[in-house]
């Protein structure tokens, strides 16, 4: 979809980025909930995206949230209670 904004769209948001004037960020979150599920094993990234996102001054932020059944959800490494 971003690629689909086309260059000269990046190049844009670069100058403007590049003045000061705004930020320009991807933001992508990801919540894996089925470890089964071959669409949640990750964040493919590739060169032509990450050559746009340079192109427009972006900065990149990647949040992932992991829920499987008896996981910790509490962080403090035990799953009970």
């Amino acid at each position: 979809m971003v690629l689909g904004w086309g260059p000269e769209f990046a190049a844009a948001l670069g100058r403007l980025a590049g003045s000061g004037d705004a930020d320009v960020s991807l933001v992508i979150v990801q919540e894996l909930t089925d470890p089964d599920d071959p669409r949640q094993k990750g964040i493919f990234l590739g060169v032509t995206l990450l050559a746009w996102l340079a192109r427009a001054g972006a900065s990149l932020d990647i949040d992932q949230y992991v829920y499987y059944d008896g996981d910790d959800q509490r962080g403090d490494g035990d799953p009970g209670q």
